[in-house]
């Protein structure tokens, strides 16, 4: 069966099991004509991706901008930590919740005195605090 006379043939299936009945009854030339002449899957399938790809790149710039935000705000506490700084202070300082600084300080002891902020935030991934 040729691709016209499987348009035809999905068009008039369409019809009898009341699929857009009423729309290819009024417009079945025309959508045979755009399903024969006009469609271009290659293309069709290229623009989906495309489309696919910017979704995921933005996706992917927000999510990077989210980590890098999480790790200067441990560098900060880390480096306030250093000076001998207490979460209270941190977080006020910072104007944090104090709850997430006093997280992040509870991680980061295990790296006293050094405070090591990559070791720190790689701590807060595994115990997902953040």
């Amino acid at each position: 069966m040729g691709r016209e006379e499987a348009v035809k043939h999905t068009v008039d299936t369409c019809i009898r099991e009341g699929i857009l009945r009423d729309f290819l009854l009024k417009y079945r030339e025309e959508a045979i004509a755009m399903c024969i002449f006009e469609y271009d899957e290659e293309e069709t399938l290229r623009q989906l991706g495309q489309q696919s790809y910017e979704e995921g790149v933005a996706a992917g710039i927000e999510q990077g901008k989210l980590v890098g935000e999480e790790q200067v705000r441990i560098q900060l506490i880390c480096t306030k930590l250093k000076k001998g700084k207490k979460p209270e202070v941190i977080a006020e300082e910072l104007e944090e919740d104090f709850s997430k600084v006093q997280s992040i300080c509870e991680a980061a002891e295990a790296f006293a005195p050094e405070y090591d902020w990559k070791a720190v935030y790689e701590a807060c991934v595994r115990q997902k605090i953040g």
